[in-house]
Formats: C-alpha cells, sequence, structure tokens
C-alpha cells in the first residue's frame, strides 16, 4: 500500500476538522497488479487541537502507510475599526467619549472575522484640551487601529442677562 496522491488540503488551523478528500492510495496484489484506492481504508484521528506537523496514518487491508499535514495557530493578525462612533465632534473640555455605534472586527489569519464588544478592547488618546483632530487608538491584545475625532473651539452664540439689577 502507498499513497497515490494525498489529501487535497494539507494546511490547517488549530480546531479545524481533518478532511481526507482526495486521498487515494496503490495496493499492489501478490499477483503483481495495482489499483487505486480511494475509499474502504480507515484513518487515526488527527489532533489538530494544537500547531505542527501530523501525522495521518492510512490503513487498508491490515497494511498501514502514513502522510502529513501541517496545522497551524489560529489566530488574530488585525483589528479594523469598521465604523466609527456616531459622535466624532466633540468641544474643547468635553469629558467623556462616546463610543455608540463603534464597530471593530478581529481579523482570523484563516480570513474569519469576529466583531469585538467594548468589554474586549481599550480605548486610549482621548484629549479634548486643544482644538483640532484627535487620533483615538483601540488595543486589542497586541495589536491596534485607530479613528479620528474633531475638537471644536467654544463659540460665543450669545449672551442674555437672566437677573436685572435691583437698581
Amino acid at each position: 500500500v502507498a499513497i497515490n496522491t494525498p489529501p487535497t488540503k494539507t494546511s490547517y488551523f488549530t480546531g479545524e476538522e481533518f478532511d481526507p478528500t482526495g486521498l487515494t492510495l496503490t495496493v499492489t496484489y501478490n499477483n503483481g497488479t495495482t489499483a487505486v484506492v480511494s475509499e474502504g481504508y480507515t484513518l487515526n484521528t488527527v489532533n489538530t487541537s494544537f500547531a505542527g506537523t501530523k501525522t495521518v496514518r492510512v490503513t487498508y487491508a491490515g497494511f498501514t502507510v502514513t502522510t502529513r499535514i501541517t496545522v497551524v495557530e489560529l489566530k488574530i493578525t488585525e483589528i479594523v475599526v469598521v465604523t466609527p462612533p456616531e459622535k466624532t465632534e466633540y468641544y474643547v473640555g468635553e469629558t467623556d467619549l462616546d463610543t455608540t455605534g463603534l464597530k471593530v472586527i478581529a481579523k482570523y489569519n484563516n480570513g474569519d472575522e469576529e466583531e469585538l464588544t467594548e468589554d474586549d478592547y481599550e480605548l486610549d488618546g482621548f484629549d479634548t484640551s486643544t482644538v483640532g483632530t484627535v487620533e483615538i487608538t483601540v488595543y486589542y491584545e497586541d495589536l491596534e487601529a485607530t479613528f479620528n475625532i474633531t475638537v471644536k473651539a467654544l463659540e460665543l452664540t450669545g449672551i442674555e442677562v437672566k437677573t436685572l439689577p435691583k437698581k
């Protein structure tokens, strides 16, 4: 028994289930003839819970042959501010950052994405002491993303007498 074609997929992310699709064997009989077999074999359980090179044991008619697959750690490679907060304009001296509407996603090395909640990340850089554009940084694990807010000067829009003098 020999591997004729390895499985179509030979690289996995941690936790992903092994798929033998495409695996075929060449079997040789005692009369010298050979045949290609694509079913009827058994496989060992392949542990993909941690990264590394894994051995897949394929058994057919009491004979065993092996092939290898690679398991790569599934991890977040980037965070992205998909939608900034609804409020991005502040006046000098405001003290609270309003994050309503802020949407941050984590991108994984397998192409998947996951929305992060406000409990998942930290924000830094909110400073309304001077007029201008302020960059706010979103931190998640060892990754960061940014969005901007604008700080405007307070402008006098009018005056009014609240209490008339007594005299």
